[in-house]
């Protein structure tokens, strides 16, 4: 397996983590932690680069990088909408509902559209996250003393 998919797959399992960190103590559905996954996300995306950096002379070619971190975040969004879909199938019906109480959903929420909309909201955020990270590692870095 490529690093990439294994770092999202570990990635996936620190955002599962913290989603059942937040449950047990009560704070599903408050939308503002989710927050937090921008964390857990952006973790994952620098430690593949660290990794990928140490194996090639701490550098690492910039499209390659954005590539990498885009199998990241596919990767650990899919596998964490699978534990959601699992979640709101067997363990927990009604956080759906819980969800489109927040008033940030809307109305009319089904599991398809919130699955839709988180999946596209986390792949969109680590995009975002791997660009922002990747500038610390990309190999054509402009150092003040090359000015």
């Amino acid at each position: 397996m490529s690093k990439p998919i294994i770092y999202g797959l570990f990635t996936a399992v620190g955002l599962i983590a913290f989603f059942l960190l937040m449950k047990l103590v009560g704070q599903e559905a408050n939308v503002w932690l989710r927050l937090l996954n921008g964390l857990v996300l952006g973790a994952g995306i620098y430690l593949l680069f660290r990794s990928i950096a140490r194996t090639n002379h701490d550098q690492i070619e910039y499209f390659d990088g954005l590539k990498a971190g885009a199998i990241l975040s596919i990767v650990s969004v899919l596998v964490f909408m699978g534990f959601l879909g699992l979640y709101v199938t067997f363990v927990d019906p009604g956080f759906v509902v819980l969800l489109e109480e927040s008033k940030m959903w809307g109305t009319n929420l089904t599991k398809g559209r919130a699955a839709f909309a988180l999946i596209v909201e986390g792949v969109v955020s680590g995009f975002v996250l791997t660009f922002i990270v990747m500038q610390l590692f990309k190999k054509n870095r402009t150092t003040p003393e090359s000015m």
